[in-house]
């Protein structure tokens, strides 16, 4: 099979600005906000997950966030759990003990509500569901470069470049300025609340740090850092904390850290050198007594309230611990302290964010969570060969190279071919739109492309002769312009190209005739939800969507398929037991849906017989599925699923599979055959022996050894009789383990290994290669049936050596081999393990997307992350002595 390694396209994740966790009232989720204004919205539990994006618009960034969670009786239950906190903690032997945060109550039934606010002076409140704004306050101070809540959720203070504090009323149903209080000098770059919500406390631009009291909008105190010596510039409070007992934290553009007391505003003690640069974000946990700082030096400091020994009991901060996780400025960091997350995320202009357990700090390991989109941005067009790469604005088409090679009968392990034609760059749509491309769609013929974003729906047309480049003209009349199709959030045409299936912001799945523009069916099925995807069958008969309904016990899953011959709703998969990734059909047959759920679940449904396949329920079945643990537990969630090309055989000579699924993610590709059980050959003849009542037949080496009861001597343990199974083996015997080891049978021995048989090729010394070559001799049995392939990439990051990219717009066509059905049966330490029927490849990566062209050919679209980090701005690094 021939791969296709594209890397023209030219994806730069965007920086990230503000980090915000839910309050603890209310379920864990994580807001992340990006340079180019979109809200990425993270669940915690488990294994992390990004739900949904909320589209940002063109040239507004989202500078701070905040959560509000309005419950109900919030005075009468913080007063009882006052109440119970004291009696709880009884005496104490400490003299002055810091005051301990009450235990908040229990979840309401009243969602969260986020806000966020940049440069542009505006600050907006979002529908979780619909992911539209809702409502916005402007400020007339200027640009917003701070936010906090109250500690009773109210009131939302914003810091605005004017240096004057203004209140919105955020309490339930409410969304209006309030008022504004005194104004201070130099812009407000921070701002927090004390922990009665009496007081207001802000840094600005000045060096100062200033108190207000709420009521009066007075200006109570004033406190003065210190400035740098030689220079006239100001020190710039870029960061503000209030703890439980009063202390106020804050970090400056010298990179010190300083504990003031409120009561008196004087120092209590100071950090000049935690950080060589600007300190960006301060935060604490909930009782106050440790805090975490970050900045430019691109370090996470951890501070904590130490009893120091000696006469009286006195408390002191001391620096606890480092670590340096990121490559470039620290923009935000947040944490949560308790169960079930315990995480320090932190994210800045390398556009990672780093997760670090907030247990263990600063040891222990940490998570890397994948830049790269959720929903793939790239697709293809098989007829005319193209590859779409969908961006922020708009729309780059490229058309792919071809093979100048013929396909020989046996070709060397990802052998590069050599090109007769490079990829061509065609051409570029723009949309002149203020939001933000939220899906595109090209279609089958590639004569129609859909671009749609929150608001509309645009419709393209091209013209190929194949020749010359493609002539654009935007269709007439646009999608955008029926009341009906109001913006859209996923989009897709059925395999005539003639209808385009929208799923609008709010939940509406429509039909509509390309050509003419007529609406010919709308479901309102998922009114309410978050469409996360939209598939149509290879046939043209079938629609099916994902949705996601908000709950504040958590999030509900729903799959819903519609019949396009009869424009109507057929039925209701049955529900997801965690949240939706992906939705597609499979090649063959047409009426199979799969249904990609977090975190790497698999559901295979039938539509024409209304139940889950047999695969399907074998798969999710803890006892017989035998499921890889590198597969099941990967780090990583998965994309998107690529389906074979619909035919049997083609000219190359290699007959496709059409019940195999390729899976995909940013790490790698698993190839899955669904013809198979999940477990591999051994696992189904292992239950098809239990069914048959079967025992399996004795090996020779066991018949020779007779049965002898020992009636004296001492009792020989287990581990004694191991030690002698070993001994009696030859020198150059290996044994394998298997699926019978875990049952407690005894492996069977190889002659040796210096040579072990792997599908046409060989394996030396017992290391399995990164390809198998496929043995074109036996086409009858040349199907898509893969074994297990390691590549090596459990090595550390530092072990692994990255591949060159030798020019950056060339389309590299490999040759991929297929394996032979026969191939796949049992070899040992290979075939015959757990997991031969699924066979993860880690060569491509981080990928961006992956999909058949034909049923020869792979298209796999990846970016380096060298790539990436050849576009980021430069670090700041420490002069040292002598450099």
């Amino acid at each position: 099979m021939q791969v296709h390694r594209c890397r023209f396209v030219e994806y730069v994740p965007s920086a990230i600005s503000a980090l915000a966790f839910t309050p603890r009232t209310a379920r864990p989720r994580l807001a992340c906000a990006r340079a180019n204004g979109d809200i990425d919205v993270w669940n915690p539990v488990g294994n992390w997950l990004m739900e949904k994006t909320i589209p940002g618009g063109w040239n507004q960034s989202v500078e701070c966030l905040a959560w509000v969670h309005n419950t109900p009786d919030e005075s009468d239950s913080e007063s009882e759990d006052e109440d119970v906190v004291e009696e709880e903690m009884g005496e104490t032997s400490e003299p002055n003990p810091a005051p301990k945060p009450p235990r908040l109550p229990s979840h309401s039934k009243i969602l969260p509500r986020l806000f966020s606010s940049g440069l542009n002076a505006v600050v907006t409140e979002y529908n979780l569901a619909s992911l539209r704004p809702v409502g916005t306050v402007a400020c007339p101070g200027g640009a917003v470069w701070s936010m906090a809540v109250n500690p009773r959720s109210t009131m939302l203070a914003v810091g605005c470049d004017d240096g004057t504090p203004r209140l919105l009323d955020v309490s339930e149903g409410e969304f209006r300025f309030l008022r504004a209080l005194d104004r201070g000098a130099g812009r407000i770059l921070a701002i927090a609340w004390s922990h009665d919500g009496k007081e207001l406390w802000a840094g600005h631009s000045d060096g100062c740090i200033r108190r207000w009291n709420v009521e009066t909008g007075r200006i109570l105190a004033r406190l003065t850092l210190d400035s740098q010596r030689g220079r006239k510039d100001d020190t710039l409070v870029w960061a503000l904390t209030v703890l439980p007992d009063g202390t106020v934290v804050s970090g400056d553009s010298m990179g010190t850290v300083t504990f003031w007391d409120a009561r008196t505003g004087t120092v209590i003690q100071r950090f000049p050198k935690a950080h060589f640069a600007d300190v960006l974000c301060v935060v604490a946990s909930e009782a106050g007594d440790v805090v975490y700082t970050g900045g430019v030096d691109r370090k996470i400091v951890q501070f904590r309230l130490t009893e120091m020994g000696g006469t009286g009991s006195r408390h002191r901060w001391v620096l606890s611990g480092d670590r340096r996780y990121h490559s470039h400025d620290i923009r935000s960091i947040a944490l949560w302290e308790t169960s079930p997350v315990a995480a320090i995320v932190s994210g800045g202009v390398d556009t990672q964010m780093i997760i670090a357990g907030a247990d263990k700090f600063p040891m222990g390991s940490v998570k890397r969570m994948s830049p790269f989109p959720t929903r793939s941005a790239v697709e293809v067009c098989r007829r005319k060969r193209w590859v779409a790469w969908r961006h922020d604005r708009g729309v780059k088409v490229w058309r792919l190279g071809e093979c100048a090679t013929t396909y020989a009968s046996k070709l060397e392990a990802f052998q590069q071919l050599d090109v007769a034609s490079r990829p061509q760059c065609l051409f570029e749509i723009n949309v002149a739109s203020e939001a933000r491309l939220t899906c595109s769609a090209i279609s089958e013929s590639g004569e129609w492309i859909a671009l749609g974003t929150i608001e509309e729906v645009k419709v393209f047309r091209t013209k190929d002769d194949g020749h010359s480049l493609p002539v654009i003209r935007k269709h007439r009349p646009t999608i955008s312009a029926l009341s009906s199709v109001p913006g859209a959030f996923s989009l897709a045409f059925t395999p005539d190209s003639r209808r385009l299936v929208v799923a609008s912001p709010e939940g509406l799945v429509s039909v509509v005739e390309v050509a003419s523009g007529e609406v010919l069916a709308t479901w309102n099925k998922l009114s309410g939800t978050t469409v996360v995807h939209l598939a149509v069958s290879a046939d043209g008969q079938w629609v099916a969507a994902a949705g996601v309904w908000e709950r504040a016990t958590g999030t509900k899953a729903q799959v819903e398929v519609w019949n396009l011959d009869s424009m109507r709703h057929d039925h209701t998969l049955p529900q997801p037991p965690s949240h939706p990734i992906h939705v597609s059909f499979v090649s063959h047959p047409p009426a199979t849906i799969v249904v990609v759920t977090h975190p790497r679940h698999l559901y295979l449904y039938d539509v024409e017989h209304r139940r889950m396949a047999d695969w399907s329920n074998l798969y999710n079945s803890p006892l017989e599925s035998q499921i890889p643990d590198r597969f099941a537990r990967g780090a990583e969630p998965l994309v998107g699923v690529a389906h074979p090309v619909p035919a049997r055989t083609n000219n190359k000579g290699l007959l496709q599979s059409q019940n195999s699924i390729a899976v995909w993610g940013p790490s790698g590709v698993t190839w899955i055959d669904l013809s198979r059980h999940p477990g591999g050959s051994r696992v189904e003849a292992k239950l098809k022996r239990k069914r048959d009542g079967d025992t399996p037949t004795p090996t020779p080496q066991e018949e020779e050894v007779p049965k002898v009861e020992v009636q004296t001597g001492p009792k020989i343990s287990k581990r004694q009789q191991k030690k002698n199974r070993k001994a009696k083996k030859g020198p150059n015997e290996i044994v394998h383990p298997t699926l019978d080891d875990e049952v407690g049978t005894e492996p069977e021995p190889v002659s040796s290994a210096d040579e072990l048989p792997h599908a046409n090729g060989t394996v030396e010394n017992g290391e399995s290669e990164d390809v198998v070559v496929m043995n074109t001799d036996d086409e009858e049995n040349a199907a898509l049936n893969f074994m297990d392939i390691d590549d090596g990439n459990d090595l550390p990051d530092a072990d692994r050596v990255p591949e060159v990219e030798q020019e950056k717009e060339v389309n590299a066509v490999e040759a991929r081999p297929g394996v032979p059905k026969a191939a796949s049966k049992e070899v040992k330490g290979h075939g015959g393990k757990k997991g031969a029927n699924f066979v993860t490849v880690r060569r491509y990566q981080p990928l961006m997307h992956v999909d058949y062209l034909s049923p020869s050919e792979l298209v796999v679209v990846e970016r380096p992350w060298f790539g990436i980090a050849e576009k980021l701005p430069g670090v700041i690094r420490k002069k040292k002595y002598g450099t």
